[in-house]
């Protein structure tokens, strides 16, 4: 396998995985919110905001490789 195919695998796996990680903690949030810890669900939203910002840059990464 190519490393230029290699490392393109690899960043779209862990961009695959983000995501789901992204998508757990959207649910841990919502599960600690209905609870009463507004708190701790708005600390968990910061780093869903992280994230969110960090996916775009590497979907455009991941864009750029597989060109």
């Amino acid at each position: 396998m190519k490393q230029a195919q290699l490392m393109t695998q690899l960043i779209s796996k862990l961009d695959t995985n983000q995501m789901a990680l992204q998508a757990a903690l959207e649910e841990v949030s919502l599960w600690i919110r209905q609870r009463g810890s507004e708190d701790i669900a708005g600390n968990i939203n910061g780093a869903l905001d992280t994230l969110n910002q960090n996916a775009e840059f590497i979907a455009k990464g991941i864009a750029e490789l597989t060109v």
